[in-house]
Order: C-alpha cells, then structure tokens, then sequence
C-alpha cells in the first residue's frame, strides 16, 4: 500500500491544536451549562419514576398546590418548588 506524506509546517499544527482544543472546550462548556439548566427542572414522568409514585399521585400533588410549567403538552416542575411542596407537607 502506498504511504503519502504531507509536510506540515510546526505553526499551524500548533494554530490547529489550539483551534480544537477551544473548540472541545466551548463544546464541553455548553453541555456543562446545558446539565445544569436541565438539573433545575424535571418532567412528571421523571417525578413518578424517581419516587416510584403513579401518573395520578404527581396530578394530586399539582392540584395540591405543586407548581407545574406547561411548555406545549410537557410538564415541568422546578425542583425548589418541589422541594418546598414536599417539606410543607411533612407529617409530624
């Protein structure tokens, strides 16, 4: 098999690397940004799922009072007002 080789000059190897290097970075960045905008919030199935509850215990709790975003036929509730729904609704 032939071999084809290509001088490169040691500048723009380096103008390269640096090149890709702030591009994974600007990469790495926006899904680091993305996670923790998406962290603040959570879908119902997500609620039901993590606390192992029915579609119809999460839409007891919204008509208790559980804050809930509508975007287009999703639901989305933040996780403070979750947090704050369930710590007023401890039983003691």
């Amino acid at each position: 098999m032939a071999e084809l080789r290509v001088k490169i000059d040691d500048a723009f190897n380096d103008e390269f690397k640096a090149m890709l290097r702030s591009a994974a970075r600007e990469v790495v960045e926006e899904v680091i940004s993305q996670e923790t905008r998406l962290k603040d919030w959570v879908t119902v199935k997500e609620i039901q799922e993590y606390f192992n509850v029915s579609p119809n215990t999460v839409a007891a709790w919204i008509r208790s009072g559980l804050p809930v975003s509508v975007i287009g036929s999703k639901r989305y509730i933040s996780k403070r007002h979750l947090d704050e729904f369930l710590e007023k609704h401890i039983k003691q």
